[in-house]
């Protein structure tokens, strides 16, 4: 087969999942894999994707977009549909919203076999307004243009109910994360070397939290819920807050301007991204998402196999982590948009701290790359028959 795989995003939860399935298919399969990115948030670890695309005799596409709607879609457009004018793909696969618009665009004579994941819908958020409008009208108009891949069942949900995505065309495969990367530490040398990295001794209780600024991770709740819940426990000086998320100057300025204004200077440590985001895992003892939306979260698939406690929002995409069906034993929900419930979640978590966790376990079981990259590329295969 020949596939090309499209991404706006390229950095964060949506290009790690791009990352692993475009090289799984390089080391895993005979496929020749090409693919369309954008350099407008660049990495180097996009850099070196697209190096072990073009060494191992796959073709490169940079469209030059930004997430939101721009002039410059036209012409991306443009560039996509010479580009796979001259390939006779098996197979496309979009990533997320903008790349999903350009791909579905294309005409079937070029491809009939196009696969998209959202990554999570934007409507999702239930942020009442013209934006939702517009996202929400744009995804039905694609609907059909393309197989769809849900992460979570609720997101799953709303493909059909709101999008108007047929259950013929959807199919619900999960995120995978790679077990071997995240992991916990095995020795207290390896935690305390990894936690001084970060000014962080081992008798510091750290709730994490990994995730872009912005509207959808909800971080004002985070942090907002972390100054409540430290005026609940005895040794709150201990207690520190590990936040990894890069966003608008605006938004970072906005976030350092209320961690001076709830006194959280001390208790609160923003490291600069990093190429290595496991270690992130290995020096938390909790992890914490305040989204008000997800599809399935990369973050709280890596704290699984880090074999994290999970504090999470009861918002879509999230709920999934707390079903009796994956049986994960320490899992503590709080309501969206509520600072109240979110510090009685991270107290509940400390209050049980010390209990075992069979979180890495479990997830073995659902979120390995061999099954979930696996049930994609029978997807390719499925729809080439069809």
């Amino acid at each position: 087969m020949r596939t090309l795989t499209c991404t706006e995003p390229t950095v964060d939860g949506v290009f790690r999942h791009v990352e692993q399935l475009v090289r799984y298919q390089i080391r895993e399969t005979n496929n020749q894999v090409d693919l369309a990115y954008s350099s407008k948030r660049t990495s180097k670890r996009l850099l070196a994707l697209i190096q072990e695309v073009t060494v191992n005799g796959g073709h490169v596409l940079d469209l030059a977009v930004c997430n939101a709607p721009s002039a410059s879609d036209f012409n991306a457009y443009r560039k996509l549909y010479r580009f796979v004018e001259k390939n006779n793909y098996t197979a496309i696969h979009a990533h997320s919203s903008k790349a999903g618009a350009l791909c579905r665009l294309l005409p079937a004579k070029l491809c009939r076999n196009i696969i998209y994941t959202p990554h999570a819908y934007f409507g999702m958020g239930r942020k009442a307004g013209p934006k939702e409008l517009i996202f929400n009208s744009i995804e039905k108009l694609l609907a059909s243009r393309a197989t769809t891949i849900a992460l979570s069942p609720e997101e799953a949900d709303f493909a059909m109910h709101t999008i108007s995505v047929k259950s013929n065309q959807l199919e619900l495969i999960p995120n995978a994360v790679d077990f071997e990367l995240f992991r916990p530490t095995t020795t207290r040398a390896e935690r305390t070397t990894i936690r001084q990295r970060f000014g962080i001794t081992n008798e510091d209780i750290v709730i994490g939290s990994i995730g872009r600024l912005g509207y959808q991770k909800n971080h004002k709740l985070l942090y907002q819920a972390f100054y409540q819940f430290k005026k609940q426990v005895p040794d709150t000086e201990k207690v520190r807050l590990l936040h990894i998320g890069t966003g608008s100057p605006e938004e970072s300025a906005s976030l350092q301007e209320l961690i001076f204004e709830l006194g959280l200077n001390t208790s609160v440590i923003r490291p600069e991204y990093r190429c290595d985001p496991e270690v992130f895992y290995q020096a938390m003892d909790a992890f914490c998402l305040s989204s008000r939306y997800e599809g399935l979260p990369f973050t709280g698939l890596e704290a699984l196999a880090s074999n994290l406690p999970l504090i999470l929002t009861d918002a879509p995409g999230l709920r999934s982590f707390g079903s009796e069906h994956y049986g994960f034993n320490k899992v503590f929900y709080c309501e969206t948009e509520n600072v109240e419930s979110l510090a009685n979640a991270m107290h509940q978590w400390y209050q049980n701290r010390d209990k075992a966790v069979n979180h890495r376990d479990n997830a073995k079981d659902y979120f390995s790359i061999p099954k979930v990259y696996g049930k994609i590329l029978e997807l390719y295969r499925r729809e080439v028959t069809k």
